[in-house]
């Protein structure tokens, strides 16, 4: 953590006139930094292509083509998207959703 920190202010500088942090000219990020929609298009991805099987307490691929989440109700909606986030972190690193070790979901 303290290395990410040091790495962090490396590249960034505080901006007093827009309270936000900024990129300091010149410093080019390690890596692109996805958005938060492209974030959150991801998770939406991988919820069309999967269904959570509650008998084996895992999620199974989609029998088919992928399902449009958008036919789905609010309730279906929300209870997915909470089991997803409860098995599923985003890794700032590597900049994809990373599954949770059965351990770290308890």
């Amino acid at each position: 953590m303290k290395m990410e920190r040091e790495q962090f202010l490396r590249m960034y500088v505080w901006d007093e006139a827009s309270s936000t942090w900024k990129l300091k000219s010149g410093v080019e990020p390690s890596q692109p930094l996805k958005s938060p929609a492209e974030i959150k298009a991801e998770r939406e991805a991988f919820l069309s292509r999967h269904r959570w099987n509650d008998e084996e307490g895992a999620w199974k691929p989609v029998n088919g083509p992928s399902r449009p989440t958008s036919t789905l109700t609010t309730e279906q909606r929300r209870a997915e998207t909470a089991r997803f986030m409860s098995t599923h972190r985003w890794d700032e690193r590597n900049q994809t959703w990373v599954e949770r070790k059965a351990m770290e979901r308890e």
